[in-house]
């Protein structure tokens, strides 16, 4: 009886320690989601930096009226290279409706954008519509046809 004792506090810390692990990895999304809506920044502010870019960048008139894609990556990160065959295809499939601009990190200017757009990790791509409202964040690789869904509800 007592040989069975000593397993107890082991078996329990193991127990909790599953538990922890499994309510986090179930959270996940609804806390990154959580997490990316702390400190976005405001219409106004958004407008503003948004003008900034394209004045940066070089954006034609004609382009700053469609849903701007920011994707924050850096050239020497392997998710950030994934990722770019996804900006080629929708820049490729989606040019009439969306703008998409890469925001190299490695690259000062992109690094003062990625911290009025409160960026923490990369690679990360955030949506913003025609009226200068960001309407969608994800961080990490995502995949075109998820991208598509997202461009489909504005």
């Amino acid at each position: 009886m007592n040989r069975n004792k000593k397993y107890i506090g082991p078996v329990i810390f193991i127990g909790f320690t599953i538990t922890f692990f499994l309510t986090l990895i179930i959270t996940k999304d609804k806390l990154i989601k959580h997490l990316d809506g702390i400190n976005k920044p405001n219409k106004e502010e958004s407008t503003r930096i948004l003008s900034d870019i394209f004045n940066d960048y070089n954006i034609q008139e004609e382009d700053r009226d469609k849903i701007v894609f920011l994707e924050f990556g850096a050239t020497t990160c392997a998710s950030c290279k994934a990722m770019k065959n996804v900006l080629d295809e929708v820049k490729k499939r989606k040019s009439k409706e969306v703008l998409v601009i890469f925001m190299n990190l490695n690259q000062k200017k992109a690094q003062e954008y990625a911290d009025n757009f409160n960026i923490n990790m990369i690679p990360t791509q955030i949506l913003i519509n025609k009226e200068g409202v960001e309407f969608f964040r994800h961080t990490g690789f995502i995949a075109y046809d998820e991208l598509l869904i997202e461009f489909q509800k504005q």
